[in-house]
């Protein structure tokens, strides 16, 4: 059995998986330790979400856990990666905005070109 103890947020402060051991556990009766949490036969396994972090609830209530996935805070390094990739996304989109506008005003000038002609009375 393991031991849950939730603060007022149902997050779990406490997990002891020994509980009643001689050595190791808490030193009180199961009905003194439900006073303040409540025991679980095992806890659930958290998914591996990318960017997310899994942050163990529990409910005195209803005597359960589960976890909930909050955006993971990345460490200076990954920001600083992460932001380099998105700068290199924005110059890639960058240049190719720049081919398509020259390729753009390439039409517009034959398309000037072909009006011009046209008005003085010559043929395409």
């Amino acid at each position: 059995m393991i031991y849950i103890v939730v603060d007022e947020n149902d997050n779990v402060t406490t997990q002891h998986f020994m509980p009643f051991d001689e050595k190791h556990g808490l030193g009180k009766s199961k009905e003194e330790l439900e006073a303040h949490g409540f025991f679980v036969e095992k806890l659930p396994v958290p998914l591996q979400e990318q960017n997310q972090e899994a942050i163990l609830k529990g409910s005195y209530a209803s005597k359960t856990v589960w976890f909930e996935y909050v955006p993971k805070q990345l460490t200076r390094d990954e920001e600083i990666e992460q932001l380099k990739q998105d700068l290199g996304n924005i110059l890639f989109e960058s240049a190719a905005d720049k081919a398509k506008i020259t390729e753009l005003e390439a039409a517009q000038g034959d398309l000037l070109m072909e009006l011009a002609t046209l008005k003085m009375g010559g043929s395409v």
